[in-house]
């Protein structure tokens, strides 16, 4: 029932990037998997999880954010500990999803030290493991696709870098090819089985064509001049490293097997660089080691250009505004007593206007009387500044969370031996710990 609940593949309108994208990854696991970002309902999990059915005998192993370490490297073998009273590996996910695609959905919302360990182990192809008081090492290959909405957080660069390729899935502008994404959709949510056996021929072709491209990806040959270009290309978007040549050749080797070709073609270089690339492109170095004592002098110099012009918007305004109306005429000194009361009435609503209005007086300041802001121009000294870890204690939690809590509710994050008086037991952790002497107890009806 959950294989028929799966939405086709091939019935997914538009993303047709992303679609590329992710055959490259399934067919050569060598390309370093993919990364898939993009705001939310652009089908980027569906398109994941709809590939089981083109993969043929692979399957897809999830990786739940709420994994701990035990989970995902393995552990002591609990069950056979308390029997035996001897330590056994368990294994973990990354064990289950050797020679498997190993999914991980919302990957920014991973803990960042596990998931570049599991970026790690599927490079170097060793997962090995001490804890518990076991030692044990074994390999692990899978390819690692996963999805993140950027709305929730970014990775740092050196976690992106570990992905071989990233796609950005964009939601449709087009109102046909909206208006075909709902139409499917109903068709889908009234009869899906109907729905599914509409593309199941597109589906088996689909199939067969990624099963032709894993029994060629291997003999693809590699020439000297597509080497050159790939290293070009690399170099002109400034790369660090050499894992995007690397990446850059092996997805080209994909895309040059789904054409059912044992040779890469300059073109094949040119379309694998745009899901290689992108996240690794970077500034010139010259704008990335810009001095900065040269980008104070330019803030200052801007500074100063304001000022400067601030001041000459003043000296303007008091020339039109002058300082004092002009005096009057002896004669109109001279003028009837109703002339003279009308005068006093406006200088008391003058002065009235003046209280009224303090911005008034400063405005009527002299231009040399004009104040500067010393502090634009004031060069600060380079510092360090060590923020520190959030130790503030919150009320509430969550997944999101990871600030200190003083409730016992949340995310179980990771168990280490106690220093201090115990006040919050990791169960699992103790149990296994527990267990291989659990033999050597007394049977008192206690053990």
């Amino acid at each position: 029932m959950l294989t028929n609940a799966i939405y086709p593949f091939v019935a997914v309108v538009g993303q047709e990037q992303l679609k590329k994208a992710l055959q490259i990854a399934l067919v050569n696991q060598k390309a370093g998997g993919l990364l898939i970002g993009g705001e939310k309902g652009t089908a980027k999990s569906t398109l994941v999880r709809a590939a089981k059915e083109i993969i043929g005998a692979q399957k897809i192993v999830d990786l739940p954010l709420n994994a701990t370490e035990d989970m995902l490297f393995g552990s002591i073998d609990i069950e056979y500990a308390v029997s035996k009273g001897e330590r056994r590996f368990s294994p973990g996910i990354l064990s289950r999803a050797t020679g498997n695609i190993l999914y991980i959905d919302e990957a920014n919302l991973l803990r960042q030290e596990l998931l570049t360990a599991v970026l790690d182990a599927n490079a170097s192809g060793i997962n090995q493991v001490e804890r518990d008081g076991i030692s044990f090492t074994h390999s692990v290959s899978y390819t690692v696709i996963g999805t993140m909405n950027p709305e929730e957080g970014v990775l740092p660069g050196h976690i992106l870098d570990r992905f071989g390729m990233y796609v950005d899935s964009q939601s449709e502008k087009d109102v046909v090819i909206r208006t075909e994404i709902i139409r499917r959709s109903l068709a889908c949510g009234s009869d899906i089985q109907s729905f599914r056996n509409s593309y199941f021929d597109e589906t088996e072709k689909l199939a067969a064509k990624i099963a032709l491209a894993r029994s060629i990806v291997e003999e693809i040959e590699v020439s000297e001049a597509m080497m050159q270009l790939a290293a070009q290309m690399c170099a002109q978007a400034f790369c660090a490293g050499h894992r995007a040549e690397i990446y850059l050749l092996e997805a080209a080797k994909a895309i040059a097997a789904l054409a059912e070709r044992k040779y890469v073609l300059p073109k094949d270089v040119e379309e694998a660089a745009m899901f290689v690339l992108p996240h690794r492109m970077r500034k010139p170095p010259e704008q990335q080691l810009e001095d900065p004592e040269q980008q104070e002098e330019e803030q200052s110099d801007e500074n100063e250009q304001q000022d400067q012009d601030e001041n000459e918007d003043n000296d303007e305004d008091s020339e039109e505004s002058p300082l004092a109306p002009p005096p009057l005429d002896d004669n109109e000194d001279d003028g009837d007593e109703e002339d003279n009361s009308d005068d006093d009435e406006n200088q008391d609503d003058d002065k009235e206007k003046e209280e009224q209005s303090p911005d008034n007086d400063k405005n009527q300041l002299a231009p040399e009387e004009q104040i500067a802001d010393i502090d634009k121009n004031f060069k600060l000294p380079k510092m360090v500044l060590d923020l520190g870890k959030d130790r503030n204690v919150r009320r509430g939690s969550g997944k999101r969370s990871t600030t200190k809590t003083d409730l016992k509710q949340g995310r179980y994050v990771r168990a280490e031996m106690p220093k201090i008086k115990v006040e919050d037991l990791a169960f699992d952790a103790t149990i296994r710990a527990a267990a291989p002497f659990q033999r050597l107890r007394e049977d008192n009806g206690c053990a």
